[in-house]
């Protein structure tokens, strides 16, 4: 992969890269048509190398995490208004918890179905239950995700080691077995371990790197 594929790739990932000022300030950046002095001086403005971990994990270095959930799920509250598209979204996230709690909250009693009584609610009772939920959803959205335990739910392009994972899986295989990449798919039976992990010393990784015309190079993190 050239360097100008390798941008398109970061950008395809959703990657945020930063134009130099005499690109950012002329016409909307078209990696297509951009000449290659113009891909080399964007790479060079930033920090879209890989880094690699004492572990071998590799991530996207410099990578800005989403600071709200509707950017790292990519739903906004306006997707979410018709009841299966909700209930799609609070199945796949910490959200049906969330809505369980406010649904719960509206009774004296023990609530019938425990697990998705909201929805029922909404269902059956949309004048009371619409503006309850719908806040709770918009709160939500707005919030940080909690990392730590949003991480099986949060998609890959949300994180860093996440985004690299997704880049390798669609890399040349022999070239991956040359560097010493490899994809790894949980490291034990009902692990969520998903990641590019580097076998290889990174000295020789970007040596590989560079005699296979690849536009990427890997370093230590720090």
């Amino acid at each position: 992969m050239n360097r100008r594929e390798f941008l398109k790739s970061l950008l395809a990932f959703g990657v945020s890269v930063a134009l130099p000022f005499d690109l950012a300030k002329a016409a909307p950046f078209n990696i297509d048509t951009a000449s290659d002095a113009q891909v080399d001086a964007i790479l060079a403005s930033g920090d879209y190398d890989f880094g690699v971990n004492d572990y071998g994990t590799i991530s996207v270095a410099n990578f800005e995490e989403p600071t709200t959930r509707e950017d790292a799920y990519g739903y906004s509250a306006s997707d979410l208004q018709n009841i299966n598209s909700l209930q799609n979204f609070a199945d796949s996230s910490t959200l049906n918890y969330r809505l369980q709690e406010i649904y719960e909250g509206q009774l004296e009693d023990e609530p019938e179905d425990p697990d998705q009584g909201w929805l029922t609610w909404l269902k059956e009772s949309p004048d009371e239950a619409r503006p309850l939920i719908y806040a709770e959803v918009e709160e939500y959205l707005a919030e940080e995700p909690d990392w730590s335990n949003e991480y099986d739910y949060l998609p890959d392009s949300a994180n860093a080691q996440g985004v690299a994972y997704r880049f390798f899986q669609s890399e040349d295989w022999d070239e991956l077995e040359q560097l010493g990449v490899a994809i790894v798919e949980g490291d034990c039976p009902g692990s969520s371990y998903y990641a590019a992990v580097l076998r290889t010393p990174v000295a020789e990784a970007n040596q590989i790197a560079k005699d296979l015309g690849i536009g990427y190079r890997f370093k230590v993190e720090a």
